[in-house]
């Protein structure tokens, strides 16, 4: 055998042979005087390359080819590739995946080991790649102690090698990957007598490190090259160094610059290892190519297109906004920048730009390319001209531009450049005529939201009755029941029920955008488009916050905002939200540890589901009050809840605020404000606690109607503070009641059955807030158990839903009686014939057949599902 000791796939062929006990004479190959590629090695293996392997007349190279030709041919190792035609198949699937899927992405984490110099960024997204081949490498391990079954295989011997590197690189295994790695150590007798003669040195010399020297990027903050540059390696979340330069001072004159840059210009590149890259579409393709490959496609069509519109942006676009912008912008003189000059160019050239858009997001389809990052700071410098953006390249520039890595060199670079650049009033398109029918009549009422409250007036033929005309807006083109999220999350297959296309509902009586201002007579649309109302109610809903308390950077609102995407959507289409919902069910399904930050009824039903479909893994919920939901005031809810979870193992950390998010490989650290174990890790995290109001559009306008949490302000009629034609209802308002769907619907309801009375002048009943604590709280606590409250007092059971027989009580859920009839039930004599804990189903309390019996004589029905 000829191999070199620290090679990971030289040495699985080493230990089998030592495991096996078949003698053989190691030859040793030193690679680093390159007798790898010396002409008497290369008659062995042309590939120049081990290990390599002589068995008589038979030469072979490939480690696993090695592997199966001793596996086969020598008895002493046949237990090791047993003849059975399905565990050989398991065992020859996992060589063949181990070489083409798990080696070329380990490689990039071990190399520090060998003196390799790895940027981090390389480094971490091969890790995160790693994470993801990890479970696949778990699927085929399965329920067995190794590939195959219970004794070793040779595919356990191909990969222990290189697990055993992988720690010693900084890179963390699962937990069950870590005891796979303990089993094979502790199996594999001869290893430690093998990773002596030079493995085990090798680590003790070269300890775990990662590659410290970050490029740097010289730029200047105005200079739109450079910030294209930055956006990409912002975007990217590639480290970086960065080196402004006074262009005023000549500091892109000096020797030292010049050396590095020849044209005395910025931006200037300069790599961790030194290379020296300047024009700032050579650096794009540089960084793309070496860090971000996605952003500069390989295929030919995709590439054409991106390098067209780089050259054609920097010899004919970039000059005409040079001209166009720069007087107003920068001071530049007029005589050298003609704005009037720029601007005809630029309605002479636009049709390119529009063209390159057609049909697409962006210039390279439908994700970003350095072409768009090109381009970005061209467009954004043009808000300082007197040039009119096409709706097409505005509509481009609104999209770039709600990304961070867009605006972040902006806010922290151009300060009052980009208040001036910013100050020009936005030039909006009028479609008011467009999206109602008969635009100059007074009876246009627009409606902001398709939740819940949203929906449900835009489909009220009450307004068509009083001859109004309905447009109602949404960032969605779906209604979503977001109460049963939770439930899909678990069966992905439910989330086609719980969402219905506006489109089935509303029959085109909607517009999908998202409203940026709103004033006293019309609104603003993704800050392009200008639609007039007479009358508007604002139903805009609410969103989960970024972590409470402490200080938190931008990265982990980042990672909060990923958490938070699974339970409230605010702008997919509906095939993109089933999609995510699906594959947040792979997520749930693969992770190990799950944490649900909120103890109120959307955490408490989140985790009752996780925890009763999944009841091995292992689950967190952190809770900021003591105990749960406090504001019903039934003494016993918060026993019977806590009971529950701790019957599942739930790790309940009540009275505890998290006040930092930080995300690695795909893992999530946690941080609380305990004196105590402040740090949790987890695989999964929900955020579920409290509600921040959609009510950023509020701003401009009608900043003395928001109140400090950000709701909108609300007289007892529902009207916004001292408005006569604009209502909010649902989570937005300020009305001090429980935020639910339930609620939202009874604003809607009120709503629509007043307003005839709004349109005549008449007096109209002030709303009645829903009662606090409510008369009815219903749990779900996973599919087949629930707590149900009346008043103070608290029944479990196995099925418990309500829902009477009579006519009344049995009417929607959205009607205003429906507490009332439920009330009707004579819950005291239901109570009265419930049995006390009697230990069953893991002790929870249990109705027994007299109860159920008598539930039904009630005319009640038990089913969570």
């Amino acid at each position: 055998m000829y191999y070199f000791p620290t090679s990971p796939n030289a040495l699985p062929v080493w230990l089998l042979l030592r495991e096996a006990g078949i003698p053989f004479a190691p030859q040793f190959v030193d690679l680093m005087k390159g007798e790898h590629k010396g002409p008497a090695y290369l008659q062995i293996n042309p590939q120049g390359q081990v290990p390599a392997f002589v068995d008589g007349k038979t030469s072979l190279s490939e480690s696993g080819a090695i592997l199966r030709y001793i596996g086969h041919t020598f008895k002493q190792a046949s237990k090791f590739y047993p003849d059975d035609p399905k565990i050989r198949s398991h065992i020859n699937a996992a060589l063949d995946w181990r070489q083409t899927e798990f080696m070329p992405v380990v490689m990039k984490i071990i190399g520090v080991l060998f003196g390799g110099q790895i940027p981090q960024v390389v480094k971490d997204e091969a890790s995160e790649t790693l994470n993801q081949k990890s479970l696949i490498l778990e699927w085929f391990i399965g329920e067995f102690p190794f590939i195959g079954g219970n004794v070793p295989s040779i595919a356990d011997f191909a990969l222990f090698p290189a697990l055993s590197m992988l720690p010693h690189a900084g890179y963390t295994l699962s937990v069950k990957l870590s005891g796979y790695l303990n089993r094979l150590n502790s199996t594999f007798s001869s290893w430690n007598d093998i990773s002596s003669s030079g493995f085990k040195q090798l680590v003790q010399k070269l300890p775990p490190k990662s590659f410290k020297v970050r490029p740097v990027l010289y730029y200047n903050p105005v200079s739109p090259n450079a910030l294209a540059v930055q956006s990409l390696l912002l975007h990217a979340n590639i480290p970086f160094d960065i080196k402004p330069l006074d262009l005023t001072k000549g500091e892109h004159k000096t020797p030292s610059y010049l050396a590095l840059n020849p044209n005395g210009q910025v931006p200037t590149f300069v790599d961790s290892d030194g290379t020296v890259v300047f024009e700032s579409n050579a650096i794009l393709r540089y960084i793309a190519e070496k860090y971000a490959p996605k952003y500069y496609p390989k295929d030919p069509e995709t590439r054409a297109v991106l390098d067209y519109a780089l050259d054609w942006r920097q010899t004919t676009w970039l000059p005409a906004v040079s001209k166009a912008s720069y007087a107003a912008v920068f001071g530049m003189p007029a005589s050298k920048f003609p704005a009037e000059e720029g601007a005809k160019d630029l309605t002479n050239i636009s049709p390119v730009l529009e063209g390159l858009l057609q049909d697409k997001d962006y210039i390279g389809g439908e994700d970003i390319t350095i072409a768009d990052f090109s381009f970005g700071p061209t467009l954004q410098f043009l808000k300082g001209s007197s040039w009119k953006l096409p709706k097409a390249i505005k509509a481009y520039r609104n999209r770039l531009f709600s990304d961070d890595a867009f605006k972040t060199p902006y806010e922290i670079a151009l300060k009052d450049i980009l208040k001036k650049v910013s100050a020009e009033p936005q030039e909006l398109e009028d479609i008011t005529s467009k999206v109602f029918e008969s635009h100059t009549n007074n009876n246009k009422l627009v409606i902001i939201g398709g939740g819940f409250a949203g929906t449900k007036m835009a489909m009220s033929p009450v307004f068509s009755k009083k001859k109004i005309q309905v447009l109602m807006i949404d960032t969605k083109d779906y209604w979503e029941c977001t109460p049963m999220v939770h439930r899909s999350l678990i069966q992905p297959e439910r989330s086609d029920s719980l969402i219905v296309l506006h489109d089935r509902n509303l029959k085109g009586k909607w517009y999908r955008g998202q409203v940026t201002e709103v004033a006293k007579d019309y609104v603003v649309v993704d800050d392009l488009y200008l639609i007039r109302f007479n009358y508007l109610i604002i139903a805009s809903g609410s969103r989960y916050p970024s972590v409470s308390g402490g200080n938190i950077s931008k990265d982990q609102k980042k990672i909060v905002k990923k958490t938070e995407g699974n339970m409230k959507d605010q702008f997919s289409d509906a095939t993109h939200r089933k999609k995510a919902i699906e594959v947040e069910s792979i997520r749930i399904k693969n992770a190990k540890h799950i944490a649900v930050i909120g103890g109120g009824p959307v955490g408490i039903e989140l985790m009752a589901e996780l925890c009763t479909k999944y009841p091995n893994k292992k689950f967190t919920l952190i809770a900021s009050q003591t105990t749960f939901m406090p504001e019903t005031k039934v003494p016993n809810l918060h026993k019977k809840v806590a009971q529950f979870f701790h019957n599942y193992n739930v790790n309940l950390r009540m009275g505890e605020k998290v006040i930092s998010v930080s995300e690695s490989y795909g893992k999530y650290t946690l941080i609380t404000d305990s004196e105590l174990n402040k740090k949790i890790e987890a695989d999964r995290v929900f955020y579920c606690a409290g509600l921040i109001p959609n009510t950023e559009f509020m701003k401009k306008h009608f900043a003395t109607a928001v109140n400090e949490k950000g709701f909108i302000k609300v007289g007892d009629t529902l009207l916004v503070d001292k408005q006569n034609n604009i209502w909010a209802v649902g989570d937005c308002n300020s009305v001090p009641e429980v935020k639910t769907a339930f609620a939202s619907s009874m604003h809607a309801d009120y709503i629509t059955k007043n307003f005839g009375k709004f349109l005549k002048g008449q007096k109209v009943p002030s709303y009645s807030p829903l009662a606090t604590p409510p008369p009815i709280t219903v749990l779900s606590l996973g599919p087949f158990r629930g707590v149900l409250t009346a008043g103070s007092k608290i029944v479990s059971t196995h099925k418990i839903a309500v829902a009477a027989k009579s006519t009344t009580a049995t009417a929607s859920i959205n009607e205003r009686n429906q507490d009332k009839a439920i009330m009707k039930i004579d819950y005291d004599k239901l109570l009265a014939t419930s049995l006390k804990d009697n230990n069953k189903d893991k002790g929870e309390d249990s109705d027994d057949e007299k109860a159920v019996n008598e539930a039904k004589n009630l005319g009640l029905t038990f089913d969570w599902r």
